[in-house]
């Protein structure tokens, strides 16, 4: 199955758009999610906890000179 929604934070984020992503990703029909883990432990947030403590790592693999994390919605 294709992604159906891609979420690329970059700049400022705030609390509300944090709140919005969240929303979204507990109402997806999706069991996956990629994410680029050394920049998501950077950069922290209500997102990134979430992420934590809502999905798992299924296999990390290389991309370039960064490391990708497919992961999978544990709830």
């Amino acid at each position: 199955a294709r992604p159906t929604r891609y979420f690329y934070l970059i700049g400022e984020r705030t609390k509300k758009t944090e709140a919005e992503i969240i929303r979204d990703l507990e109402n997806t029909n999706n069991l996956y999610i990629l994410v680029f883990p050394d920049k998501a432990k950077q950069r922290g947030g209500d997102i990134w906890t979430w992420m934590q403590n809502n999905t798992t790592t299924v296999i990390t693999l290389p991309y370039q000179d960064k490391s990708v994390e497919l992961r999978n919605f544990s709830y």
